[in-house]
């Protein structure tokens, strides 16, 4: 909880943490990498310094690891264990909508806090390459995230550590490169 008025009360952000799997010497570099790219969105969301700072983490590993959303410490840093061989992008965009959805508020509890309070929701796509995955899927996808805009004050942000411009076939559904 934080002391200062901002003006967002409430700050909500899911990380995604996607990584190319290439085998070899250059993995804890790109690891190191994308935790930095982590480090650097949890620092600039916690400067905003509102009231409730929730962050939620989502990446890849044998299974996708989901830590759904809590409010943690000031200066709080999360570190993504090693990622394993495989995981799918759109499922791991999937868990990312699924907590999403599930958390933000309903058109009900929308209309209650109308006026009383500003909440925002990030989703920060963090990738170490131009993700493509299955279009179909993908499209899918994009239209899920796109009526959560519809809710509230929800935004995705992409950032690329390797290429911030090529955003492979997440480009529809992104709104912003690097972070606001």
């Amino acid at each position: 909880m934080k002391i200062g008025k901002s003006e967002t009360d409430n700050v909500y952000v899911c990380y995604c943490m996607l990584r190319e799997m290439h085998p070899g010497k250059h993995q804890t570099e790109r690891l190191r990498k994308v935790t930095e790219a982590l480090w650097d969105a949890q620092a600039f969301y916690e400067k905003m310094e509102a009231l409730m700072f929730g962050q939620a983490f989502v990446y890849g590993s044998r299974e996708v690891v989901v830590r759904p959303f809590t409010v943690y410490e000031e200066g709080f840093r999360e570190t993504p264990e090693e990622f394993a061989t495989t995981y799918s992008i759109s499922g791991t965009l999937l868990r990312c909508y699924e907590l999403l959805n599930d958390f933000m508020p309903g058109e009900e509890e929308q209309m209650e806090a109308a006026g009383l309070n500003s909440e925002m929701y990030r989703l920060v796509i963090i990738s170490d390459y131009a993700p493509e995955g299955n279009s179909q899927s993908m499209e899918i996808l994009t239209r899920s995230f796109n009526d959560l805009k519809k809710k509230c004050d929800f935004k995705i942000c992409y950032m690329n550590t390797e290429d911030a411009h090529r955003v492979g076939n997440l480009g529809k559904m992104i709104d912003t490169c690097g972070l606001e």
